[in-house]
């Protein structure tokens, strides 16, 4: 069976088991269930979306504080660092939208049968609690309950599939309810609601890394154009970049994605005394990024990263002898055009200024390498006998 077939007939599955789950969880007592809300209504009469400013999720050891400034939604715990707003939004859209296929008349003191219980440490008892706030005071408070799982009716015995989530509305204290939104995204974990993007140097010229704790360089590789191979500044005449590694440089960043924001006043705790390396980044287009990497106290897999940027921008293009007037107008305007993008990128660059990142080793490995890695010594070709020795150009062989 080939791969498309399976994901063909997981999907069918998947449509099958919430219809079994919406006929199953419909068929309640014979007797009318006594609860506000009723199957196929939403969660909520009205649930002031538009109204809220602030959201607190809050779990069995750990919560976040999402606090509203203009459009940007800002994560408390990380001083105020900007949040994924579009996460925030669609948790707010999905509890509005959120609709009720099975209603469960129960009082609030049987919380910890749908999972609940706010007097335990298991996140799986505890459940999440989510408190939606508003300039005058809490709007609404919503706990996310126990998974709904269903046995599957296929080939694979024990095999189960969650289909929904049980929930309560605070303000209801009729009954506890069932939908078939997951809310697999929503934790109480305040570095998965952070903005992730990160700095992306374009074009890079040159980068220069120094020694461990230490201002004396490492090593310094640069390259004369963005097609060209990183050479090595100041290096022996038969000392070469390491293409394996140099020919990387170029993206250096280019999809680099960090970990968590450290607050201010666990930098000093959270990073070790030694190992700190600073780096220099250098593009064609003007922009010096500076960088700071402090290995982690916790975790030789980690690091801690400043950033500063700093571009010099040319207010004008030099033009080349014998343009047309029509050429020249063309350069300029895409000059002009590339100018105020340039502007804009490093309005961008200079919010990550003044803050530090925690990053996973990987994203900074390339800066890591020692001299001995990046840049390597070899012999030049010997000249046959009687001729003269030819001029050196000296390349690494790539790795099979």
């Amino acid at each position: 069976m080939s791969k498309r077939q399976v994901i063909i007939l997981w999907s069918i599955a998947a449509v099958l088991a919430l219809v079994v789950l919406a006929v199953k969880l419909g068929q309640g007592d014979p007797a009318q269930v006594a609860t506000k809300r009723e199957p196929g209504q939403t969660l909520f009469e009205f649930f002031p979306a538009k109204d809220i400013t602030q959201v607190v999720i809050e779990g069995a050891k750990e919560s976040v504080t999402l606090q509203k400034d203009g459009e940007t939604w800002l994560v408390k715990e990380r001083d105020n660092y900007p949040g994924d707003t579009i996460a925030v939004l669609d948790l707010i859209r999905s509890i509005n939208d959120l609709e009720i296929i099975r209603a469960i008349e129960a009082g609030p003191s049987l919380a910890p049968r749908f999972g609940m219980d706010t007097e335990t440490d298991s996140p799986e008892e505890r459940g999440l609690e989510i408190g939606f706030f508003g300039k005058e005071g809490e709007l609404a408070r919503v706990s996310l309950g126990k998974s709904i799982e269903l046995s599957s009716s296929g080939n694979i015995p024990g095999a189960t599939m969650m289909v929904g989530r049980y929930l309560r509305n605070h303000a209801d204290e009729t009954g506890f309810y069932a939908g078939t939104e997951m809310f697999s995204s929503v934790n109480a974990d305040a570095k998965n609601w952070l903005r992730d993007t990160f700095i992306s140097p374009e074009k890079i010229e040159s980068i220069e890394v120094t020694k461990p704790d230490s201002p004396e360089i490492e090593w310094h590789l640069k390259r004369e154009s963005e097609e060209a191979s990183f050479q090595v500044v100041g290096g022996k005449p038969n000392e070469v970049a390491n293409s394996n590694l140099s020919n990387r440089l170029g993206g250096l960043f280019s999809y680099a994605r960090f970990e968590d924001v450290i607050p201010k006043d666990k930098v000093e705790k959270l990073g070790s005394e030694k190992g700190r390396i600073k780096a220099t980044i250098k593009t064609f287009e003007g922009f010096t990024y500076g960088l700071q990497l402090v290995p982690s106290a916790d975790n030789g897999q980690q690091y801690l990263l400043q950033v500063k940027v700093e571009a010099s921008l040319p207010d004008q293009r030099k033009k080349a002898e014998g343009e047309s007037a029509e050429n020249s107008a063309k350069l300029d305007k895409a000059f002009a055009e590339r100018r105020q993008i340039l502007q804009e990128k490093l309005g961008e660059a200079k919010f990550f200024e003044g803050r530090t990142y925690l990053m996973g080793k990987s994203n900074v490995d390339l800066l890591l390498h020692n001299r001995g890695e990046m840049v390597v010594s070899v012999e030049p070709p010997k000249p046959a006998e009687g001729e003269a020795q030819p001029p050196e150009m000296l390349t690494v062989p790539q790795e099979p």
